[in-house]
């Protein structure tokens, strides 16, 4: 279950767009050139140049920097948390397990996290006309993320053939 928001989403559509994988088998997110995991240390060294870039240097927590990866999952756990989602809810959305005993007895179920979820989305986004897209919704209502995601498929699949013919000819 992936909980995202517009935001995210268009951005990771567009990062899709922009550097497709080769094959299914490979991550989506790869490091720069390779066909491998961008790695912890990729990010780390992003967020750092993000914070220099927005005059953040400074501004440091303990040994972190002010924005670290962590800071994107405590920014949506208290924002849940502020929008009085429930406590396991939210953890079971940042894809923690539930502890102990309470393991046998709470399972996660997608529809009621999405519920939950759609009730602190609007703390997680600037927008403020949200749609959301379900799976297993019957209708589609945004065309035009509909039409998105029908072209980067097709980009792909032509991309992929290509690839197995030059593979095929070599």
């Amino acid at each position: 279950i992936t909980f995202s928001s517009p935001e995210s989403l268009h951005n990771i559509l567009f990062y899709l767009g922009k550097y497709p994988p080769e094959n299914l088998d490979l991550p989506l997110f790869r490091a720069r050139g390779k066909n491998s995991v961008l790695g912890y240390e990729a990010v780390r060294a992003y967020l750092l140049r993000q914070n220099r870039n927005l005059g953040w240097q400074d501004k440091r927590v303990g040994n972190y920097s002010y924005i670290t990866s962590k800071s994107f999952r405590v920014f949506f756990a208290n924002e849940l948390d502020d929008a009085d989602l429930d406590y396991r809810k939210i953890r079971l959305m940042m894809g923690h397990k539930m502890p102990g005993v309470d393991r046998n007895y709470f399972k996660k179920n997608a529809k009621k996290l999405l519920e939950e979820y759609k009730k602190g989305l609007h703390r997680l986004t600037f927008k403020e006309k949200l749609l959301t897209i379900e799976r297993e919704g019957d209708v589609l209502e945004m065309n035009e993320m509909k039409t998105r995601m029908n072209q980067l498929e097709r980009a792909l699949r032509d991309y992929m053939d290509v690839q197995k013919e030059k593979q095929n000819k070599g």
